[in-house]
This record gives structure tokens, sequence and C-alpha cells, in this order.
């Protein structure tokens, strides 16, 4: 992908972190792949990490969210990778931050369409993505 991003580390097969860097200093972030009771089907949880646990509605004020939505993107890239039938559905921990997504998914579409299928859920209803549509959540895969 070329959309600049930080540098993750492989925790595990469902495990991936990375380090935000920026005006409030270093801040290690997690993204974790959940299994669902859907067979090749994750939830994907994603935020600081303190105390060891993921804390999905801290707020690092760190100036580089660009930066933090691509690598999640990026791990959500890595993950499919592994195993190309994986399905990983996503929102933000609150309704602006899944707004947030959406701008940003917007805004790179062009680049990320080259690797991904993205769809996006409004109404109980799945659809690929439609630019400046409000989406409840994010359904992703691997573009083959």
């Amino acid at each position: 992908m070329n959309i600049e991003k930080y540098d993750i580390k492989i925790l595990s097969d469902f495990d991936y972190q990375f380090f935000s860097k920026g005006k409030n200093g270093i801040v290690e972030k997690k993204v974790v792949f959940c299994p669902t009771e859907i067979p090749n089907y994750f939830r994907l949880s994603f935020g600081d990490v303190v105390n060891n646990y993921i804390e999905e509605m801290s707020i690092s004020n760190n100036g580089d969210v660009d930066l933090i939505i691509a690598t999640v993107v990026w791990s959500v890239i890595c993950f499919t990778r592994q195993n190309t039938k994986r399905h990983v559905k996503f929102t933000g921990a609150t309704e602006s931050r899944t707004r947030l997504f959406a701008m940003w998914i917007n805004k790179n579409r062009d680049e990320l369409f080259k690797y991904l299928n993205i769809y996006g859920y409004c109404n109980g209803k799945c659809e690929k993505f439609i630019p400046n549509k409000r989406y409840n959540s994010f359904l992703i895969s691997l573009n083959l």
C-alpha cells in the first residue's frame, strides 16, 4: 500500500502492534482480530494499550490520525494476506470515529481499492462502499 504508515509488529496471527509518535510522545497501539461465529469473519478491535489492555475509547491526540488509520488498514491487509478467505468487520468506537474512517477511506479510495474490497453497512444492508455515504460499520476483504 502506497500510503504513509507506521511499521507494524505481528505479535501473533491475530495481534498487531505499532507505536504512534507525535506531540504527546510515543503511544503503544494494538490491532486485534477476533473470530466471530461465522468462519473466516473477524471483528477488528483497535486502540491504545493501557495496562496491557486495549482502550478503544482512549484519545491519544498525537496529531497523527492519518498515519494511525493507514496503519490499521495496513494491518488488515497483512491479516487477510495470511488467509485470503478472511473478512474483517469493523466500526469506530463512536459514531464520529466511524465517520472519520469513512472519510479516510473516501480520501484514499483509489489506492485502497487496488488491495481491498470495502463494503459499508447501513440500515441493516451491506453494499459496496459509496463515497460520502454514512455507514454504521465496514466489511473488508482482500481484492484478489
